[in-house]
């Protein structure tokens, strides 16, 4: 019975020892205490008269914190959308210039297709090539079931006559109760 009080006993000690050496550590060096303060403010309840001093660095207070943007409608994830986007952009682009109309029946409107074979040469192009840059949504807006969304493209684009860096603004429309997840380019203009 003995042997067991002991060993209880050493198991007691070396776990308080191991606890002692985890928070006190073995820095010799000594630790600067904390000074006292005696203001009221220091705890709400009084409970306490320790002040924890912050130095300026540490604490941002913004004077006008961002607001938070609405969504254009629920389920609406706008990195999502740029990105089909940036996709739409250039098959809209590539079947223009191949003169393919069937495909663009899908990603455009009906007057926006009018404009876009009306624009675009008879003959398909043989060598079109275009990165897309950077790409951001310039404004978005609601009217109704019909939701609209502005992007700003800015593209390096190569083609027979042409070599260098685009900018444009498009037009994305889409009735927001359609089940067709897609959007449909609807105008587009210059961006200066």
């Amino acid at each position: 019975m003995i042997i067991v009080d002991i060993l209880i006993l050493v198991f007691i000690s070396c776990f308080l020892g191991l606890r002692l050496w985890q928070i006190l550590g073995t820095n010799h060096t000594p630790r600067p205490r904390k000074k006292k303060s005696s203001s009221p403010l220091s705890h709400p309840f009084g409970a306490s008269n320790t002040v924890v001093r912050l130095e300026e660095k540490d604490v941002s207070i913004e004077k006008n914190p961002p607001k938070k943007e609405k969504t254009l409608y629920p389920g609406f994830d706008e990195s999502k959308f740029l990105e089909g986007a940036e996709k739409a952009f250039l098959s809209i682009l590539q079947h223009c210039y191949e003169g393919d109309k069937k495909s663009l029946e899908k990603l455009v409107t009906t007057k926006m297709l009018q404009r876009l074979f009306h624009a675009t040469p008879k003959t398909p192009q043989k060598k079109m090539e275009v990165e897309v840059l950077s790409s951001h949504i310039a404004s978005k807006k609601k009217n109704g079931d019909v939701a609209r969304i502005k992007v700003h493209f800015t593209s390096f684009q190569t083609t027979n006559g042409y070599k260098g860096e685009v900018k444009d603004l498009w037009v994305f429309e889409k009735n927001i109760h359609s089940p067709n997840p897609n959007w449909v380019l609807c105008d587009i203009g210059a961006n200066s």
